[in-house]
């Protein structure tokens, strides 16, 4: 419980932000949403180097040069 009370206290987005991009994205027919910045770096990240997308050493070296 302490973990989800230190994730809900410290996200950048509240539950209300993120519902209203979800809810954005969905009407105007968006087939990709992205909730937060994390999300907008992951997504680079995978486009930028597929081959990598689940080899973490790689992606904390990528976000280290962002």
């Amino acid at each position: 419980m302490r973990a989800n009370a230190g994730f809900r206290d410290s996200a950048l987005l509240s539950a209300a932000e993120a519902a209203t991009i979800i809810l954005d994205g969905v009407r105007s027919g968006a087939w990709r949403i992205l909730v937060g910045e994390d999300a907008n770096m992951l997504d680079a990240f995978v486009r930028a180097k597929s081959e990598a997308a689940y080899d973490w050493a790689e992606l904390a070296k990528w976000h280290k040069r962002q």
